[in-house]
């Protein structure tokens, strides 16, 4: 059975980084077709050079991890599974 993004293509910036992996696996898991690298996201021409390199992109995740002086929370991912919803829901849980 295709998963409910089957045919989306999708873009996920700093995969390693903050919850990028766990975003990684669940839209994979659905079926989309994930494009993630840790692009250098601070140059303002870099959104458009990746689009120009992936071609037609349905969804973006700016997962932005940035770190900063203060610690990310350690969170894990889970999709919200008794809401309907026209795409992948996730929500962040602690």
């Amino acid at each position: 059975m295709a998963g409910r993004l089957s045919g989306k293509r999708v873009i996920v910036t700093d995969p390693t980084e903050y919850n990028g992996a766990d975003i990684v696996a669940l839209f994979r898991e659905d079926g989309a077709e994930v494009f993630a690298e840790s692009w250098d996201m601070t140059k303002p021409e870099m959104a458009d050079e990746i689009v120009r390199e992936v071609g037609h992109v349905d969804i973006l995740i700016a997962n932005l991890a940035y770190r900063t002086a203060t610690r990310w929370p350690t969170r894990r991912l889970t999709r919200i599974s008794n809401m309907p919803c026209r795409g992948s829901c996730i929500r962040c849980i602690g």
